[in-house]
């Protein structure tokens, strides 16, 4: 039996140690230091050592259940450099060299694979390794190489990635989890189910330009201070920037298979129908990767959306004297502007839940573009598009066009 495998038999008898009350560890402080060292490996991608530190772990300390998990994953994350240097000696002419990588990868995907389905056994209200299998299924669904399964092994990958997106599903259900969305939402999209996929890439997106504006806000005066702001900083906006690449990716393939059917002679009804699929997809797609952005907030952008929230806020709760005061009229439309706020609340119109995109700040005017649920008594609309329009007046910002 595999070094793995003795560890794993050895989780089983842990297990029931456990549950007859009695505590399994060989050296807990010894278990914990190789985990903490693990952690820090595979934080900095060095998954080998990972792997290695997390064996040692849960050697230690048959039921530490990080160790077992970061044991999985650190075999997930391995198995899928291997392959990627599978693909990168074949591409070589190392023919026996990536066969021998191969063989290794698939051996660690195995590992974690049975480590997942172990621990979801064992702990069936644990998401953790139900993330860890969705990860698994999704990267092996979605790899840019020929390996586990070949670019054009359709049937395969669609079936891990289907998987992935039950996994992801499940674990929303249970709760929320912003990378779960992340994952779901790209999976759904490789499936060409877009309308379902759109929402989650949404709420990834606002999450992650609210997480962008509490560091924004995050004092900066020490060297220290600004090193981790920055750093911060920059981990958030790779988070959008890897999104932006993946659908770029899925637009390049979209639009070359509609190039192909498009030189296609003799088209049938069939390709016709594909043809207008993608074009559909194409410019979902484009329009998505347009407006999957940042909204980086300068100290006047800050003050802006600010200014936002207050008069959002204001407009919402209905009193026509406190919105007026939001707003900058030009001479002798003072009457007809009060009016036309009237008709608004007469009309109940709120505008919930607001996600900016976009703040351009031009000298003393501005232009903020967001989406909104806006209700009226003519109905809701979930993901109506505004666009308000902000004037300094007397060192204030002002509404200058009722949204």
């Amino acid at each position: 039996m595999s070094r793995i495998g003795t560890l794993m038999a050895a989780a089983a008898a842990a297990l029931t140690a456990v549950l007859a009350g009695c505590h399994t560890c060989e050296d807990h402080e010894a278990s914990q230091m190789s985990k903490e060292l693990a952690e820090f490996n595979y934080a900095h991608g060095k998954y080998d050592q990972a792997k290695t530190l997390y064996s040692r772990c849960v050697e230690k300390c048959s039921d530490n259940e990080d160790g077992w998990l970061g044991l999985a994953n650190s075999s997930r994350e391995l198995g899928n450099l291997q392959y990627q240097s599978a693909a990168e000696l074949a591409g070589q002419g190392k023919i026996p060299d990536s066969k021998r990588v191969f063989k290794e990868a698939t051996e660690n995907h195995r590992i974690a694979f049975e480590l997942f389905h172990r621990k979801i056994q064992e702990r069936p209200d644990d998401m953790a390794p139900h993330y860890g299998l969705g990860l698994f299924y999704y990267q092996r669904a979605t790899s840019p190489v020929p390996f586990p399964f070949p670019l054009d092994d359709t049937k395969r990958r669609g079936t891990e990635r289907d998987l992935a997106i039950a996994e992801f599903q499940l674990i929303l259900k249970k709760g929320e989890l912003v990378q779960v969305h992340r994952y779901l939402g790209l999976a759904l999209f490789a499936a060409g189910r877009m309308d379902e996929g759109r929402p989650h890439l949404k709420r990834f997106h606002d999450i992650q330009q609210s997480a962008y504006e509490r560091i924004i806000r995050m004092p900066g005066s020490s060297d220290e201070e600004k090193k981790n702001k920055e750093a911060r900083l920059t981990a958030v906006s790779k988070e959008i920037e890897d999104i932006r690449d993946v659908l770029g990716e899925y637009f390049m393939t979209v639009t070359r298979e509609f190039d192909r059917l498009r030189l296609k002679k003799d088209r049938t009804a069939d390709d016709e129908a594909k043809m207008a699929k993608f074009k559909r997809e194409s410019l979902e797609l484009e329009n998505i990767i347009k407006n999957f952005h940042l909204t980086n907030l300068g100290p006047v952008e800050q003050e802006v959306r600010r200014r936002c929230d207050d008069y959002l806020r204001v407009f919402n709760g209905g009193q026509v004297a406190e919105i007026m005061s939001f707003v900058a009229t030009k001479q002798g439309e003072d009457i007809a502007m009060q009016q036309a706020v009237q008709d608004r609340v007469k009309q109940g119109m709120k505008i919930n839940n607001p996600q900016y995109r976009t703040i351009v700040v031009s000298g003393d005017t501005a232009s903020v573009a967001l989406v909104c649920e806006l209700v009226s008594s003519k109905g809701t609309r979930p993901n109506a598009e505004l666009t308000m329009h902000w004037r300094l007046v007397g060192g204030q910002w002002k509404i200058s066009d009722l949204p």
